[in-house]
């Protein structure tokens, strides 16, 4: 159908809610180098409260992110008694459900220069499904980065798989954006029980069951030894951030390359 001569008019009605939320930052200071940091970070908000659903109103986020949330509070036990070269920052950022804004805000205003930033890790829900023979790579392809976490990974006999839809979708891309290399690791769906049919099978049910519902809760049949496992291989891989002295950086076909060449020359 011709559209020369047609007009479009249309009104969108629109709320504006103002409310005050807040980042959580702690670090262990690096004993040689304390000006250069290594991030690990995960959200800690979800979707609050909804009085207009009957019965179970609370959204406890169990997964997505309390998962990820007690990982980066696990990391920084972890750290806490360790001497690392250079300093470990354990962030938890607030309003990634509402457009990843508390991730926008510390990127703008961050208690660090970007160009000290050696790299960082997000960690964004992890289903208790049990163990699995890979970790899932979102955004493939990006970075050196990947290949120092293929190296604790395969030390543990597991590999890295790519997943290139959700790279814009979560707290990472704010920091991606300002030349800083991230990666952000997913657990992953090759299961030691039951392989990649099994795996991609459960993580269809919570997507389907549970993400974004009241329903996303703790329950009695997860299987932590995955969780474990990976938390194992992430600890390694922050360790060898923060001691090996490596400035790992973007891939040359990567957006973001130049951006982190022009803040490491300033």
């Amino acid at each position: 159908i011709p559209m020369e001569g047609m007009k479009l008019s249309s009104n969108m009605v629109s709320s504006i809610r103002t409310t005050e939320s807040h980042n959580v930052i702690g670090y262990v200071e690096g004993s040689e180098a304390p000006e250069e940091f290594v991030l690990i970070m995960g959200h800690w908000d979800h979707m609050g409260i909804d009085t207009s659903i009957e019965g179970d109103q609370i959204y406890n986020g169990a997964v997505d992110n309390a998962t990820g949330t007690a990982a980066v509070m696990h990391m920084a036990e972890i750290f806490s008694k360790r001497s690392p070269k250079r300093s470990v920052a354990f962030i938890g950022l607030t309003a990634e459900e509402s457009g990843l804004l508390g991730s926008a805000y510390l990127a703008e205003y961050p208690p660090f220069e970007y160009g000290n930033v050696i790299g960082g890790l997000n960690l964004d829900a992890f289903p208790a499904i049990g163990k699995a023979k890979d970790i899932t790579i979102v955004g493939y392809g990006a970075s050196e980065l990947e290949a120092v976490l293929d190296k604790h990974a395969s030390a543990e006999g597991k590999y890295l798989v790519p997943e290139r839809g959700y790279f814009y979708r979560s707290d990472h891309i704010n920091f991606a954006k300002k030349g800083i290399p991230m990666i952000y690791a997913d657990p992953g769906v090759d299961l030691v029980n039951g392989g990649i049919e099994k795996g991609l099978e459960l993580g269809s049910q919570y997507t389907t069951n549970d993400y974004h519902k009241p329903s996303d809760e703790v329950r009695d049949d997860w299987d932590w030894e995955g969780i474990e496992q990976d938390m194992g291989i992430f600890a390694n891989f922050i360790d060898d951030l923060a001691n090996s002295g490596e400035y790992p950086n973007w891939y040359v076909s990567s957006e973001f390359r130049a951006i982190r060449d022009e803040s490491q020359n300033n």
